[in-house]
């Protein structure tokens, strides 16, 4: 796989809220029930992308930002700060929320929050210099 050059805008929040990021553990294992006795469990694979929960605050300038590089990022895999290490980018992709929609706005204060679900490529990251 070609790495893409396509980064997290440095203009946009580089650490997620700290309420709310969550960082999920892929499932390697497969489960099959059988007709008798207990089930059956093997490894079905040796690395997963990890679901990322990515909350931010934005200033309204940053909303702008933020609708204009998701519409530049649809189908492609992005560099964006790991919320777990600040000298790493982590390759990820945008899980949208919806058939109409990539994530919601909500309105907070005198900005907007939102939250943005991601998946992390697997041994894939990329230092920050």
């Amino acid at each position: 796989m070609a790495e893409p050059e396509l980064y997290w805008p440095e203009s946009l929040p580089q650490q997620p809220l700290n309420s709310g990021t969550q960082r999920g553990i892929p499932n390697l294992i497969l489960r099959s029930t059988m007709d008798k006795g207990p089930a059956r469990q093997r490894q079905y694979t040796s690395a997963a992308k990890r679901r990322l929960s990515y909350p931010l605050y934005l200033t309204m300038a940053q909303v702008a930002t933020l609708e204009e590089f998701l519409e530049t990022v649809p189908g492609q895999s992005f560099w964006l700060p790991d919320p777990m290490d600040d000298t790493k980018y982590l390759l990820v992709d945008l899980v949208p929320e919806s058939q109409e929609s990539v994530a919601t706005l909500q309105p907070m204060g005198t900005g907007m929050t939102v939250t943005l679900t991601l998946e992390a490529w697997p041994h894939v990251s990329r230092d920050r210099t």
